[in-house]
């Protein structure tokens, strides 16, 4: 998974103290995914007129964490979410549903990338040092198969908006995007938006391999 790996140069010195632990300091954000569209629908004949529908389609969270459920033979509660867990320390993102005490690592299903340069807007206060960056560039995101088939595919892409705020490590991010997929092999056409937001610092001890390292 390629993306949501922003600079975390104002934890630094969160780090030192940590790593001197053995531990290891995770950066937590939710993923939204809202999209929506249209596949192909039947056909009605009445009497001299062939009728053709396209009927509407709605991938969301819930929907998408429902096909991963079924993909990695796990059943999700209604409480489960999709979260986005970045390691402070450096390292690649992960993606993992959280239902409950049950944590299951679906990164291999997605991608995640930017496809563009970076535009960026700042406002920082000189006397205080408070910031407002806002950043713009084309991103990717999608659902595959991973390890084992899923039934839901879509691959978008759009223009992501990235806002970070004062000495938040990461941004929230927002991709108003578009392209298609596939349900159970169905063409689906969507439009809509993929969203990271939030903020949760989490802990996992000893995880670094011990003090010093």
């Amino acid at each position: 998974m390629k993306s949501w790996r922003l600079a975390a140069i104002a934890a630094s010195v969160l780090l030192a103290a940590v790593r001197s632990y053995g531990d290891t300091t995770n950066v937590v954000q939710n993923l939204s995914i809202q999209l929506f569209g249209v596949t192909q629908g039947g056909t009605i004949t009445n009497r001299n007129i062939a009728i053709t529908m396209a009927s509407n389609v709605r991938v969301d969270t819930r929907r998408v964490i429902a096909a991963l459920g079924a993909a990695t033979a796990n059943s999700f509660s209604i409480t489960s979410r999709l979260v986005v867990v970045t390691p402070l320390g450096g390292g690649d993102p992960s993606v993992q549903v959280r239902d409950g005490g049950n944590t299951v690592d679906v990164t291999g299903f997605f991608i995640h990338e930017t496809l563009s340069g970076t535009v960026e807007s700042a406002l920082v206060g000189l006397m205080n040092g408070r910031s407002l960056v806002t950043d713009y560039n084309i991103q990717r995101f999608a659902l595959q198969d991973g390890s084992v088939p899923i039934a839901l595919h879509f691959d978008v892409n759009g223009l992501a908006t990235t806002t970070t705020t004062g000495n938040r490590q990461l941004g929230d991010v927002t991709i108003d995007a578009s392209g298609a997929g596939t349900n159970n092999g169905n063409l689906i056409l969507l439009q809509g938006a993929v969203s990271l937001r939030g903020q949760a610092l989490e802990v996992v001890p000893g995880s670094s391999g011990g003090p010093g390292v």
